[in-house]
């Protein structure tokens, strides 16, 4: 029974309704207490489904934040293609047009651009190595 409050419990805490559904009629079943599915007790389970339910959305970024995701994936990126982590430190990312954007010319004139949603989800990262020829 305990096992069954813990599914409930985890269940509400991250929701979908097939999961409060069934952990519900579960908790129910074992109690002895399957009438209470057919009686006004019923009513409450809309309530809990639309308490429990998020929009779904991940928070949006700070400046900050989108500024340390973009220097973590330029340097995995830089890695991948260069073999080292030219990216330390730098500008803030700014917020142009509904998305996280992000520059930065490293050590070695590698040049990175990184584009992130507003909730951190990457669009784009960049590399250019900068050829500079005189």
């Amino acid at each position: 029974m305990v096992e069954l409050y813990r599914k409930a419990l985890s269940a509400i805490i991250s929701p979908t309704r097939a999961a409060v559904y069934s952990a519900v009629a579960q908790i129910l079943a074992v109690s002895g207490l399957e009438y209470l599915m057919k009686s006004s007790c019923i009513l409450f389970l809309p309530l809990i489904l639309v308490s429990c339910t998020s929009s779904g959305q991940p928070a949006p970024l700070t400046s900050a934040q989108a500024k340390l995701l973009a220097i973590q994936l330029a340097n995995d990126k830089a890695t991948l293609t260069y073999h080292r982590q030219p990216f330390h430190d730098g500008q803030p990312a700014s917020f142009v047009d509904g998305h996280w954007l992000w520059r930065q010319l490293g050590p070695g004139d590698i040049e990175a651009t990184v584009e992130l949603a507003a909730d951190g989800s990457t669009n784009r990262v960049i590399l250019n190595l900068m050829n500079l020829t005189y």
